[in-house]
């Protein structure tokens, strides 16, 4: 079969289903993968793939405005001519799939999180709801990350560099001041200026910088399924992130970290402390635990065995309307 994987930056096909795409080809797939042009769509290419790029930007909160991206799929999905389509990400998730029900192909959604639109209610997120409801009752499969969903970043650390000079504390990643809900970057590096933090850019070997932390903080408002946090848990790091869906589901407190309450700074200073206070025996267990919970709950192969059996039962029903 050509399957075509479609997600709103090539970046994130490449770092977040580079092995799904493999498992598909060993199967004996064709996969298409379809995104915005980056500098990872070579990779996808270098990783056996026909990349098709498509004009669509990964931010914005006009579903009017973005409604012309129905077009723009339908036209992308008319010339490749996928058997199946797999979309991740809300633009291909509502868009694409009604592109795909007017060029009459079958679509598997994966919601890993709901959009920014969704943290500040107004009409904008009434619309993109309106939206998601119409789009969802076309796919022939949907698969939710954790049951509610989102994403977003916050990280404030100044309580615990004033009692504790030795701590460190490092930002791994990209700024995104889309949506005005993250801190802005100017505000953060005026942090970073003053000691209280250290920012380690982007990398392309997250692992490597896991590894020489102690603990993985990700104070966020809500996600998916943070692949952060699995990463942290399958490299054996203890895990301190909000009681929210998605990240609560990677912690068992006590066991392998500590829930933090959200929008609450002091709460996730308070948790930093026990954590940094923890002797080095307790710390390892917590690492220990976290490895298990990994293994036992969150295995890549779990998610990628689910999309082959989808598109086994996609196939099946194509041969037999034949």
């Amino acid at each position: 079969m050509r399957i075509a994987i479609v997600i709103n930056t090539s970046w994130n096909i490449y770092n977040f289903r580079l092995n799904l795409i493999k498992a598909l080809q060993a199967a004996g797939h064709e996969v298409v993968a379809i995104a915005p042009p980056d500098a990872y769509s070579s990779r996808l290419e270098a990783a056996g793939c026909r990349y098709v790029p498509i004009q669509m930007a990964n931010k914005g909160t006009n579903p009017l405005q973005d409604l012309l991206l129905v077009k723009r799929f339908y036209r992308v999905y008319q010339r490749v001519q996928p058997e199946v389509i797999l979309q991740y990400t809300i633009k291909p998730n509502i868009y694409g799939t009604l592109a795909a029900k007017l060029a009459g192909i079958p679509t598997v959604n994966n919601v890993s999180g709901l959009g920014t639109v969704f943290i500040v209610r107004n009409l904008v997120s009434k619309v993109a709801l309106s939206l998601y409801r119409l789009a969802f009752r076309f796919p022939v499969k949907v698969f939710f990350q954790n049951p509610d969903d989102q994403e977003l970043f916050l990280h404030y650390s100044r309580i615990l560099k004033q009692k504790y000079p030795d701590i460190r504390c490092q930002l791994l990643g990209s700024f995104d001041e889309a949506g005005n809900v993250g801190i802005k970057k100017n505000t953060f590096m005026a942090w970073v200026n003053e000691g209280a933090m250290e920012y380690l850019g982007t990398s392309d070997d997250v692992a490597a910088c896991i590894l020489h932390s102690d603990c993985v903080v990700l104070p966020s408002y809500r996600e998916g399924t943070p692949k952060t946090l699995l990463e942290a848990a399958a490299l054996g790091k203890p895990i301190i992130t909000t009681n929210v869906p998605g990240c609560k589901e990677t912690v068992i407190p006590g066991q392998n970290g500590l829930l933090c309450e959200v929008r609450n700074a002091t709460d996730l200073a308070v948790k930093m402390e026990q954590i940094y206070l923890l002797p080095d025996e307790e710390l390892e267990k917590m690492g220990i635990a976290s490895r298990q919970l990994a293994v036992t709950k969150f295995d890549e192969q779990f998610v990628i065995n689910k999309y082959l059996a989808v598109v086994a039962a996609v196939a099946a029903q194509a041969n037999r309307g034949k």
